[in-house]
């Protein structure tokens, strides 16, 4: 599980990276968000800042 940053934590503020080509740790980091924000109970997921 990866961890959720939550608010106010200033990386929120902060600008995402461009990302130039979707390789398979790409494709790994997105399933593993997804699995992250599918098992958010306290608050539920509902959401994920891009400078996540």
């Amino acid at each position: 599980m990866l961890k959720i940053v939550t608010a106010p934590n200033p990386i929120l503020s902060g600008s995402s990276k461009k990302i130039s080509k979707i390789d398979k740790n790409i494709l790994k980091l997105i399933k593993e968000m997804e699995e992250t924000l599918s098992a958010a109970k306290d608050p539920e997921g509902v959401g994920l800042a891009a400078p996540q």
